[in-house]
């Protein structure tokens, strides 16, 4: 009787020490059927949606894009290679009568007038039958010559005679205009030798515009030449 109670004593003593180590060991979760392990894996997971859902992703049909109120639209830091304008055809422009569209006219002659005037005197003339008269035309800007007009004095002889040239580059093609002198008498010593007249000439910006004054007869001419331009300036890009 006493080895009975002795082994039940055992027995017991090692049911109680498994029960512990049971609870004290930890335990992997089930899923509600208890078929599999709920446990992080580091294998790629598939994600299945069952039955079929009602939100879709793709445009179905015109969508309309509205603005509520007036805004107020600018353009700012405005880019050099970027055009802004107004389609005729479906926009109507409108210019109010009460706050007027200011409007210039770029080309007209009285914007930018332009004179020449150029004397030789003395020994100067010495290197006639020609004297060489030179415009430079600024850059950006091309010359218009309306007018040009020669004056000179020379000696009493029936065989002196002027004879003017006004050469221009246009678009890089030379092009000249001729004007013949008229004598009229003077003074007892001297006669005056006209030439004038109007014209449209055109010279292109960094070029030259030559006047080139001719005689016929060697013997000189005695006090001076003088040279007049006349035009005006036009701007361009």
């Amino acid at each position: 009787m006493h080895e009975f109670k002795r082994s039940l004593t055992a027995l017991i003593g090692i049911l109680i020490l498994v029960g512990i180590v049971t609870f004290a060991l930890p335990r992997n979760a089930r899923s509600a059927n208890a078929t599999s392990s709920s446990a992080p894996t580091t294998q790629t997971q598939n994600v299945n949606v069952v039955n079929t859902p009602t939100v879709t992703a793709q445009q179905s049909g015109p969508w309309n894009v509205g603005i509520n109120g007036t805004p107020t639209v600018a353009v700012s830091n405005f880019p050099t290679t970027t055009s802004v304008g107004i389609d005729g055809s479906a926009n109507t422009v409108k210019v109010d009568t009460t706050n007027p569209l200011p409007v210039q006219d770029v080309d007209n002659p009285a914007r930018h007038p332009f004179a020449f005037l150029s004397v030789r005197e003395g020994a100067d003339l010495n290197q006639l039958p020609t004297a060489l008269f030179s415009v430079h035309v600024p850059d950006h800007q091309r010359l218009v010559i309306e007018q040009v007009s020669v004056l000179g004095f020379v000696k009493h002889s029936d065989f002196q005679a002027l004879r003017v040239e006004v050469e221009a580059q246009a678009n890089g093609n030379f092009s000249a205009y001729h004007v013949a002198g008229v004598k009229m008498p003077a003074s007892l010593v001297l006669d005056q030798s006209i030439a004038s007249s109007q014209l449209r000439l055109y010279a292109d910006p960094g070029t030259d515009v030559s006047i080139i004054v001719f005689r016929n007869d060697s013997s000189g001419l005695d006090d001076k030449v003088e040279v007049d331009l006349s035009g005006y300036l036009i701007d361009l890009p």
